[in-house]
């Protein structure tokens, strides 16, 4: 399945928190070729490949790639886990620039909520990673976590360091979820208002049927995984236009698509825009 907008290091903190065993294949970018691997056991990474790399080295060529595609293979695992793992974060961490985060803004808008801590190696970057976890207290989206009397510097070496220990959770339902949601809620209540609540219950029927050609795991009732960034709602997105777009006369899906684009906020207006086909 695809992923976008969404560090692999983010990845794989969702991996590790949700403590998975197996096989993490990855392709980077659009290039088939371009493949990569982690294996994890119980959460714990044993090793890293990426072309002629291995572990901390594969690992820092391939943290802040945001798109591709990943497989998960998951089964029992008994290798032994990485040594010194939370040193190889550690120099991740610090090899790279604060700026990094402008290779992919969009990561700006994921959500961060934190997981139960959990005792972590001596390393320089545990007390900045600490002082991020307490302020991330019930959740942030990312733009908004206080940063206290920590730098930027320290700030996003904190945050890096969590990411890369699986004691954070990055995820786009609380934000870019929300705003395609209520951009579908307007777009259903002006389809009601001019086309009547018949062709609602046939539109919300056949617009689920066409996500879940995609996301089967997807429904009203569950989001989709967090590991594939963005593009689960993209797509959404452009379902929810497609489907728009097979209801009434063209006059009228046009009139319901612009009202709900219309009663976003301008900001939000543009996100889902971008979205469509």
């Amino acid at each position: 399945m695809p992923f976008k907008d969404i560090f692999i290091v983010q990845i794989l903190c969702l991996l590790i928190a949700r403590k998975f065993s197996g096989i993490v294949n990855l392709v980077i970018g659009s290039n088939k070729n371009d493949v990569a691997s982690i294996k994890l056991q119980q959460g714990m990474v044993v090793n890293v490949h990426y072309a002629n790399f291995v572990d901390v080295q594969a690992l820092k060529a391939i943290a802040w790639e945001s798109e591709g595609e990943l497989t998960l293979f998951p089964q029992a695992i008994s290798d032994n886990p990485l040594e010194h793992y939370s040193l190889i974060i550690e120099e991740l961490v610090k090899s790279v620039s604060p700026d990094i985060i402008s290779t992919c803004p969009t990561v700006m808008d994921i959500f961060i909520t934190r997981v139960k801590l959990r005792p972590l190696k001596n390393s320089s970057l545990n007390l900045v990673g600490l002082s991020v976890f307490g302020q991330i207290g019930s959740g942030y989206q990312l733009t908004e976590i206080p940063k206290g009397k920590l730098s930027e510097e320290e700030f996003w070496n904190g945050f890096w360091f969590l990411t890369g220990h699986g004691l954070v959770i990055n995820s786009y339902t609380k934000s870019i979820g929300m705003m395609v949601q209520e951009f579908q809620n307007d777009l259903t209540t002006k389809m009601q208002e001019l086309m009547g609540s018949h062709v609602v219950q046939a539109y919300t029927k056949k617009l689920w049927k066409n996500i879940q050609k995609k996301w089967p795991d997807w429904n009203e009732n569950h989001e989709p995984d967090p590991i594939y960034g963005i593009l689960p709602y993209q797509f959404k997105t452009q379902m929810i236009q497609e489907t728009t777009q097979q209801m009434g006369a063209p006059a009228l899906q046009q009139r319901c698509l612009d009202s709900a684009l219309s009663a976003l906020l301008p900001r939000n207006a543009n996100v889902i825009h971008s979205f469509f086909t």
